[in-house]
């Protein structure tokens, strides 16, 4: 017996399965590198165009000659990158750009919008507003109007709740400031964009129906079925906002609170109708049609059209096009009576985005979907054979022998372990781009979509129902709204508990790109060998935990003094290990670039906030700030300039339970990771004609290096400090007043010596900022200069031990 089975093992160890052929996972590898050669390329797309027509003919010659797929991939690639090079690069001649001779004009123009406006709420600093992209038709130039065929993207400042909005296929006559080639990142690209700021009364409608007709359609359908799903809610206007988001991608109506719960959570996703729902209302078609006894080979001739009409109708995000190629591609193989596969559906769907937009290369949805997707197929199937190992039925116990208890248990487990492993995969293979673009590390997240995605389905369940029995009299339909509201009511409740769990989530710095590039090389070498190696999966996971892990320790030591970008403000954050100590917060409509700033340096909470002085462009976003992050304590001057803002902030603070402490000149102490501080000024009584002359200047030393914070001291304090009798010395200033005439002074620079000089200042100013007499005086002394303006966010690494000559004991980059 055990010789047979002996043998009977070595045979089947002996049978090899020919390799599977995917050309199209090949060829989509050339397209992808294609398109992120054109758009990074910095030449002509004729270059690409020329070598790629160069290599077709000996294709057709040595078409079935080894070498013939080498070079079918570089003419691939070649025609690609032409491609995208043409899509991303505009074409001369028509643009915005070649039309205005500034970079900021007031002008009159007409556009055709390429969606529905959406509308945005008022944040601090910023009134509501409403944005859509539109295709430009027109610009009128000193009265005389030129043809433009060009994008851009526009804002309707106002509140859009009293007036209509432009809804897509509408064309506009439109006044406003318009911003040609504007750099805007989004994803892994920047690319130029045609931005315009429009006042309510400068937008006048013309005519509509200028879109395409059966977008304009699906779009109609999309706004009756919101008017749908919305009966019976009025009362329930959070819940309402919850189904529309999930159902249709409507988010305009849903609780900024609830968004950033479900955010931190990692369960955003849900809102934007991408893969999960796609796969939702595919699953639901396919029930369907088993249910009416049509023959699977005839799926995908009905279920292919309707799954294109809903990814349009609900906005055709780009993980919706992705999930409705995939499984279009899957129902059309018993179609072509073909097997289907999920490599070659996934790069399929891949080459079909691409060659319809180039740009979405760099898309931050196209990155995710097709990263989540790509962990599915390469990690879940090990996950999924160690599963059917664990739960198997022993193989030497008849079926019939097997007890109803055990078998249930056992195929429980199974099924479990198989839906948890499909989370896990996803997390796994997202989890870096997660943290490279948004900062957030979410580990609840695992646990969070175990439940969210189930629950979603009952509610598309619940709307698919309600939407069906809409024409039925009897309110039939507002019951379906209802069960759904309930559901919904659950689920809101349980991610605002998940979102409160400590540990649950954080956000962290942002990773290196090396780093990010690395953890998927692991993975990927990690999924490949654990199909010939037991155990090569869960070696390469524990090698990226102690990698993340090691990462993590590496930050937590650091110090750091970083110059936030804030405009005509300033904000400057202070690292010292596990420390934050944030100074300044700049002006209240900079508020969000701050806390996305605070996020890219990993700050989940600031121990110390300090306050230098009374002027808004200084302390103006501290109470919005507060209402984001935790704090643990404020820091004012002694002596402060008497302001409603500073009132405010204080009252914030006490509502709190913040302490609040009064520095002034000659108080000093330590903070972690061995930095000193000490405040030069103001001194407890301080005659103030204005709030600068009590602004707070403070000093950040570690071994040996300083950083000197002047704040808005003008030559006035800074004569008053030399009087006193104070050392200012420091290796790094940050220049009083944001660089201004009346402040760093000779004398000043004379007893401080810096080897740099740092200076707040944003791009729109009158011109004083920084001062050109300044510049001069500094470039004559050998100092080094650095603008936010110019180099964005500067940051300050402190070396962790003394620094011998000629190092200086600090490394300076910045964002730019």
């Amino acid at each position: 017996m055990e010789f047979w089975l002996d043998e009977e093992c070595g045979r089947r160890a002996e049978r090899k399965h020919p390799p599977r052929r995917r050309p199209l996972a090949g060829l989509s590898l050339a397209v992808t590198g294609g398109a992120a050669a054109g758009i990074g390329a910095g030449f002509s797309a004729a270059w690409f165009l020329g070598a790629g027509a160069l290599l077709l003919p000996p294709l057709f010659l040595w078409v079935r000659r080894r070498g013939s797929t080498g070079l079918l991939m570089l003419a691939a690639f070649c025609l690609m990158a032409a491609h995208a090079r043409m899509s991303t690069g505009g074409r001369p001649g028509i643009t915005l750009g070649s039309l205005l001779s500034g970079p900021v004009e007031y002008v009159p123009f007409v556009a055709v919008a390429l969606e529905d406006a959406v509308p945005r709420p008022a944040r601090p600093g910023q009134t509501a507003s409403a944005v859509f992209p539109a295709r430009i038709e027109g610009v009128n130039r000193d009265g005389t109007w030129r043809r433009v065929d060009d994008r851009i993207r526009v804002v309707l400042r106002g509140d859009p709740e009293n007036r209509r909005l432009p809804r897509y296929g509408e064309r506009w006559r439109l006044r406003g400031v318009v911003r040609p080639d504007v750099p805007r990142r989004s994803g892994l690209f920047t690319l130029p964009e045609n931005q315009a700021v429009v006042d309510p009364d400068r937008a006048v409608f013309l005519d509509a129906g200028r879109g395409n007709p059966l977008k304009a359609w699906c779009l109609d359908r999309r706004r009756a079925a919101r008017e749908i799903l919305a009966r019976g809610l009025e009362d329930y206007p959070s819940e309402g906002g919850l189904l529309q988001a999930l159902l249709l991608g409507y988010r305009e109506d849903l609780p900024s609170l609830l968004r950033e719960d479900f955010a931190v959570t990692g369960t955003v996703h849900i809102f934007a109708i991408s893969g999960a729902h796609v796969g939702m209302v595919t699953m639901l078609l396919a029930g369907l049609l088993r249910a009416l006894g049509v023959p699977r080979p005839r799926w995908f001739l009905l279920a292919a059209p309707l799954l294109a009409a809903y990814t349009v109708t609900t906005g055709a995000a780009t993980s919706a096009i992705r999930a409705s190629v995939m499984a279009s591609l899957l129902l059309a193989a018993p179609f072509l009576r073909r097997k289907p596969d999920a490599v070659s559906t996934l790069a399929g769907a891949a080459m079909v985005l691409l060659l319809a937009s180039p740009g979405q290369l760099g898309d931050l949805g196209f990155l995710l979907s097709f990263t989540a997707v790509g962990g599915l197929v390469a990690v879940q199937p090990v996950f999924d054979a160690w599963a059917l190992r664990t739960f198997r039925r022993d193989v030497w116990q008849l079926p019939e022998e097997e007890q109803p208890e055990g078998r249930h248990r056992r195929e429980a487990g199974l099924h479990l372990a198989r839906y948890a492993s499909v989370s896990v995969s996803a997390w796994v293979s997202t989890a870096p781009l997660t943290a490279f673009f948004f900062n957030l590390f979410s580990p609840v997240a695992l646990a969070m979509n175990l439940v969210v995605i189930p629950a979603a389905f009952v509610i598309l369940l619940s709307g698919v129902m309600s939407l069906a029995c809409a024409v039925l009299p009897g309110g039939i339909s507002e019951v379906f709204n209802h069960a759904a509201r309930v559901i919904a009511q659950g689920l809101a409740l349980l991610i605002r508990w998940a979102a409160s769990v400590p540990g649950g989530h954080g956000f962290v710095r942002t990773p290196p790109a090396a780093g990010v590039a690395a953890w998927y090389a692991v993975l990927a070498v990690a999924a490949v060998m654990a199909r010939r190696v037991r155990g090569a999966l869960p070696a390469g996971l524990a090698l990226l935990v102690a990698m993340g892990a090691a990462w993590g320790a590496m930050e937590a030591r650091r110090c750091r003094v970083s110059v936030l970008e804030a405009g005509d403000g300033q904000a400057v954050l202070v690292q010292a290990r596990g420390a934050r100590v944030l100074v300044d917060t700049g002006p209240a409509y900079r508020a969000d670039r701050l806390l996305r700033q605070l996020r890219r340096q990993g700050v989940n909470q600031i121990d110390v906030m300090i306050l230098t002085h009374s002027d808004a462009d200084h302390m103006g976003a501290a109470v919005a700030l507060m209402q984001e992050v935790p704090v643990r304590e404020l820091w004012l001057p002694a002596a402060t300039w008497p302001s409603p803002k500073m009132r405010e902030v204080v009252q914030s603070a006490e509502a709190a339970g913040m302490p609040v402490r009064r520095v002034r000149a000659g108080d000093e102490g330590d903070w972690p990771g061995d930095i000193y501080w000490e405040v030069l000024w103001p001194p407890e009584a301080v005659e103030m004609s204005k709030a600068d002359d009590a602004s707070l200047v403070l000093r950040v030393a570690r071994y040996g290096v300083s950083i000197l914070l002047a704040s808005d001291a003008g030559a006035e304090q800074e004569s008053a400090l030399r009087a006193r009798g104070a050392e200012p010395a420091a290796a790094v200033l940050l220049a009083g007043r944001h660089g201004e005439a009346d402040a760093t002074t000779e004398g000043w620079l004379e007893a401080v010596r810096p080897r740099d000089i740092l200076i707040s200042t944003g791009l729109h100013v009158d011109g004083k900022r920084p001062d050109e007499g300044l510049l001069e005086r500094l470039a004559k002394r050998g100092i080094r200069v650095w603008r936010t303006d110019r180099e964005g966010g500067i940051h300050l690494d402190l070396a962790g031990r003394p620094a011998r000559w000629p190092d200086p004991g600090y490394r300076i980059r910045t964002d730019r």
